[in-house]
């Protein structure tokens, strides 16, 4: 916008600042020598040019001057006729940046109407494709019949007809451009799970939290004590409140030292007891704790190998942050693992925020295990592999946004205000921080 403000205070449009663009092209198709056809030209979105086509000879280079070439997007070229005052379209094609020459055909028709986010490359390709399958005779046939059968009123029509078939050629195309996904993990119909993610998160970072589960998940196993009944008695002879202070204490949020001195004051008076339901409940008890808290540390020792990942320098950055989110798509939720895709900076921030009562960072955490997954629902519908269509999907939304200094890297999304750090910490690339502007 700023360039285009410079060219009006310059007395100059944006049409006229640029050279006029002269280029050849060919009509390959019947034209009727009594009629008058047109070319309107298209090259932004808010400019449009029409112009008389003199002399025409069809299967013959033609030249003609057009008013600027197209820089950074194609331009649309729409060739017609008008009697008896209706316009008929007769041929539609695409003038790619950098092209000195265009074909007018039924099969770059089609190619114009089945392939708007084709490059150069692909849409030649639809193009000779349509033709080698005969659908430009087709569409011959039927604009000869109705002369408005190209008219936009019938694009239903025409997409009855062409639709399916000309689509299965542009997602040919399309995927014969496709980079294959690394092999850093499978991936499954059902994407990891987000419900409820900060307790998930908490059933590993908060040793109370953890503890109450792995807890919970030994005393139910069968026959994990010979009379469960009878334990519960004998224990409330001693503590007749044991049961529910244990269950307090998994409450709330407490240093891991203050937790840890609660539960062995809570089980002190059982230490030395012979029954054998009471000493199992007791390992059981101490067993969990250990474990509980070990789980935090757990997650620092995993250890991510998985190719680019673990690539210091990467040579491509918007790459790796596309198998950042596969591989974290690939990974059990509410796992040490999965957390280990985020940097310890990142986790500990989730615990502050989480003290002080502030979830925000939830819909941040199923923002980014849900990215991939929805990449694939919203991956062209006939890919023949939803998973490669996805993954080039996010290659095209992060090129050019990934910016890289030293252990981090930025993806900064202007039109959202998102920028997303990562940071290499472990051996691997954790994502770090997410900001909102």
């Amino acid at each position: 916008m700023k360039v285009i403000g410079l060219l009006v205070l310059l007395g100059l449009s944006p049409m006229t600042a640029f050279a006029s663009c002269n280029i050849d092209f060919e009509v390959q198709g019947e034209l009727d020598s009594t009629l008058q056809y047109q070319l309107t030209y298209y090259n932004t979105l808010h400019s449009r040019k029409t112009m008389d086509l003199n002399n025409l000879t069809a299967f013959t280079k033609n030249n003609i001057e057009l008013p600027g070439c197209p820089q950074k997007h194609k331009a649309d070229l729409t060739m017609t006729y008008t009697k008896e005052g209706t316009s008929y379209i007769v041929f539609e094609s695409h003038l790619f940046p950098n092209q000195s020459s265009i074909y007018f055909s039924h099969s770059n028709t089609l190619a114009f109407r089945s392939c708007a986010g084709c490059d150069s490359q692909q849409y030649t390709y639809v193009a000779k494709e349509i033709q080698r399958q005969g659908m430009d005779k087709e569409l011959n046939a039927l604009v000869v019949q109705q002369a408005d059968y190209l008219d936009y009123l019938r694009y239903a029509d025409v997409r009855a007809v062409f639709g399916e078939r000309s689509k299965a050629i542009v997602n040919a195309a399309i995927e014969a451009g496709y980079i294959t996904p690394p092999n850093i993990g499978a991936i499954n119909e059902k994407p990891p799970h987000t419900r409820d993610v900060i307790k998930q998160w908490l059933a590993i970072l908060a040793p109370q939290k953890s503890f109450k589960n792995i807890l919970g998940a030994k005393t139910r196993q069968q026959d994990a004590f010979a009379d469960y009944g009878v334990m519960t008695d004998k224990i409330s002879l001693t503590n007749p409140t044991f049961f529910d202070q244990l269950t307090n204490l998994t409450k709330g949020f407490k240093d891991k030292t203050i937790f840890t001195g609660e539960v062995q004051s809570l089980i002190a008076p059982f230490l030395s007891t012979t029954d054998a339901d009471i000493k199992k409940l007791v390992s059981m008890i101490n067993e969990s704790l250990s474990q509980a808290l070990s789980l935090p540390e757990q997650v620092n020792n995993v250890v991510i190998s998985k190719g680019d990942i673990n690539n210091p320098k990467p040579d491509d950055s918007a790459r790796l942050i596309a198998n950042w989110f596969r591989l974290l798509h690939t990974i059990e939720s509410g796992t040490p693992e999965q957390l280990a895709m985020f940097s310890a900076q990142f986790r500990a921030g989730v615990m502050t925020d989480i003290l002080n009562r502030d979830d925000s960072k939830q819909k941040i955490l199923v923002a980014a295990i849900k990215k991939y997954s929805k990449a694939i629902r919203y991956s062209p519908l006939k890919s023949s592999d939803k998973d490669v269509a996805a993954y080039n999907m996010l290659l095209d939304e992060f090129k050019g946004k990934v910016e890289g200094n030293g252990k981090r890297l930025t993806l900064k999304d202007a039109e959202s205000g998102q920028q997303l750090e990562w940071v290499y910490e472990n051996n691997s690339w954790k994502l770090d921080a997410v900001l909102i502007k």
